[in-house]
């Protein structure tokens, strides 16, 4: 007997809600796989569209105007990412970034000063974006892109649709929130991302073949990567053989980036343990920074880690 077909529902900017369909469910009607061909205009539409070009103040301005103000409004941008999962249905939302620190500058130098930082690595991130990380279900107001204005004109869209994928960093809590987000996006969108920072590491996480797969298939832009790792004393073991055991697991669990284009990575592991004053500080530094080294090395190499 047949099994019927499944949907899944991803929720989108201010609640517009796109249904996505299982694998093996042919959809009725495409989304979209690109922006609008600003030279492709339907007849019903181009007296309208003549019409702007030659009276509205807005476009009347040169081509590298226009290419400023989008700028401003959509470009270089930090945006956090918030995917959750409520009675089966994504929900996920984004927020423009407070912080005037870079995060991938941060996670560089907890990489050169691993024995100075422990958990204050992990306040210091807290600290910095305590005004503007998205918190679901909190009264915490969310600043979002004007995104509307790129459906305000043919034109427009056009010319801007792509720049905040391309120009802005997305900061994502877990590496497994990237497998809704990319859904939530067409194809173009997804394509032209840049860069991503993970600010909660890869442990305990089991790479899905979901994730694999939109990894493959979405993330074909992706130039630079930064990951925050958080290390518990007792994680992995506290023996030499355990700490290579956590190495060598998340070698293997970064392979799957090595399908991307990455041309920089930053992977920031640092020892977040607030328990005994025993606790040797200085020796942990000492194999959290070969963590660095060698998870960086999996995500750029081309050659696939062995198990």
């Amino acid at each position: 007997m047949a099994r019927p077909q499944k949907t899944e529902e991803v929720v989108v900017e201010e609640s517009v809600a796109v249904t996505l369909p299982s694998p093996a469910a042919a959809p009725k009607k495409r989304r979209p796989t690109k922006v609008l061909a600003a030279k492709k205009v339907s007849k019903a539409c181009e007296e309208p569209y003549k019409a702007n070009a030659t009276k509205s103040p807005l476009l009347r301005l040169p081509p590298e105007v226009r290419n400023r103000i989008w700028g401003i409004l959509l470009a270089g941008k930090t945006l956090h990412i918030e995917a959750v999962k409520v009675k089966g249905t994504w929900k996920v939302h984004h927020s423009i970034c407070c912080s005037s620190t870079n995060d991938v500058a941060e996670a560089q130098r907890i990489s050169t000063i691993h024995r100075d930082v422990g958990f204050r690595a992990l306040d210091s991130y807290a600290d910095r974006h305590n005004k503007c990380k998205l918190l679901y279900r909190s009264r915490i107001i969310q600043r979002a892109l004007p995104l509307q204005i790129l459906a305000s004109c043919h034109q427009i869209h056009w010319e801007a649709a792509l720049l905040a994928y391309e120009t802005s960093t997305f900061s994502l809590d877990h590496i497994v929130s990237l497998a809704p987000f990319l859904q939530a996006l067409i194809p173009a969108q997804a394509y032209a991302i840049k860069s991503i920072v993970i600010t909660n590491g890869f442990l305990y996480h089991t790479p899905t073949k979901t994730l694999q797969k939109v990894i493959k298939t979405k993330l074909r832009g992706l130039k630079q990567f930064t990951c925050f790792v958080r290390y518990y004393g007792g994680v992995g073991g506290q023996g030499s053989s355990g700490r290579q055991e956590r190495i060598a697991e998340e070698e293997r669990y970064m392979t799957q980036l090595q399908v991307c284009p990455i041309q920089s990575a930053n992977v920031a592991v640092f020892c977040a343990y607030r328990g005994s004053h025993n606790f040797n500080h200085k020796a942990a530094g000492k194999w959290t920074s070969a963590m660095s080294r060698r998870v960086e090395n999996a995500i750029t190499s081309t050659d696939t880690i062995q198990s």
